[in-house]
Order: C-alpha cells, then structure tokens, then sequence
C-alpha cells in the first residue's frame, strides 16, 4: 500500500519530516546544553584546584602521602665553628623539632661541615617548625636554632665556645667557699683580740 502524499508548505509529506528532523534545536534547548556543560568544567576545576593544594600542603610539611613519594627533603647544613671562627670537627650535632621532640644526630666532617636531612626525623617536619641544634665535643659546646621556612633547607652554623677546666672553675669557687666559711671565725678571733685588749 502507498503512503499517501500531500504538501505541506509547497513540500511533499515524507520531506517535510526530515526537514523538521534536521532543524537546529530551538534556542532554549542550547542554552541549557550550554549551562550543563559550564557546570560540569566549574566543578572539575573546582575539584582539581582542591586537590592540587592538598599535594601542595603535603608537599610543604614534608610529609606526601605514599602515592606520592617519600617525604620531602629539608636539609640542614653549615659548620661547626670557634669564637676565632675556626672549624672544628667531629662535634656532636644534635637536631630537635621541638614541635615534635624528635630528635637527628650526626658527627661534623674534619673541615667542621655537618649536615643533616629533617625528612629523616621519626615525624618529618612541617612549615614552621622550631628547630633546635646543639653541638659539642669533650672541649666545646655551643647552639642555634632556626625554623623551618621555605623549601629545600637551611644554612645555619654552630658557634662553639670552650668548655672550662675543671679545676679553673673549682679554685674561684672553692677559694670563695673558703671565705664565707672562715668569715664568721676570723670575726670571732678579731672581737676578742679587742675585748683583751687594755
């Protein structure tokens, strides 16, 4: 059986469907296309911004997430020095977060020159941290502190002074002892040497 054929608008039926099937959306329709897509691209760079700054955050405590690798490295560096600002070796460097109370060891090289990597601390470290650094050997000690900024490290030197002897600091306050035990007898002997006196 045909299909009947009629004009509609000076065209045959059957065209007439597929010209109307071949029209461009009305306006409203594109608009709302045109808002969906907007607001899928908002909220993936919405969701990627925030994601971003929670690596970078990561990233600035030293601390990324396994994914992401070990923790950052934040190294401190310098040397070890006198009050004539000559090197000393072999000193002692003791590192504390005192955030943390963690505690790094490590030994100066024979040119004074110690380093040593925050990241390696038990809890890492963190923007900010106040850092503690002491240095010593059986003549000197000395210290310095810092804070964690930035990336990367720090240089930072430890001047060490000379520990006193034992005995140049036990005869100033062994002869001062002396003194104030004996006082109260050589004021006795004097008061009584005058009380004989005619």
């Amino acid at each position: 059986m045909m299909e009947s054929i009629g004009l509609i608008n000076g065209l045959p039926f059957d065209r007439q469907r597929r010209f109307v099937a071949s029209r461009p959306r009305s306006r409203s329709h594109s608009l709302a296309r045109l808002r969906r897509i907007l607001f899928v691209v908002l909220l993936t760079s919405i969701l990627l911004s925030v994601g971003w700054q929670v690596v970078l955050s990561r990233k600035a405590n030293g601390q990324e997430a396994s994914t992401l690798g070990p923790p950052l490295p934040y190294i401190l560096y310098g040397y070890t020095y006198d009050i004539a600002s000559n090197p000393i070796e072999s000193v002692n460097v003791t590192i504390v977060n005192m955030r943390t109370a963690d505690v790094g060891k490590t030994v100066s090289d024979v040119n004074g020159y110690y380093q040593f990597d925050l990241a390696n601390l038990p809890n890492g470290y963190s923007l900010g941290d106040p850092i503690s650094i002491t240095g010593n050997t059986t003549e000197y000690n000395g210290s310095n502190s810092t804070a964690v900024t930035g990336s990367g490290g720090k240089w930072l030197n430890v001047t060490l002074v000379s520990i006193p002897e034992f005995p140049s600091v036990l005869v100033p306050i062994g002869g001062m002892m002396i003194i104030v035990l004996l006082a109260p007898t050589i004021r006795r002997r004097i008061s009584k040497k005058q009380d004989c006196s005619p």
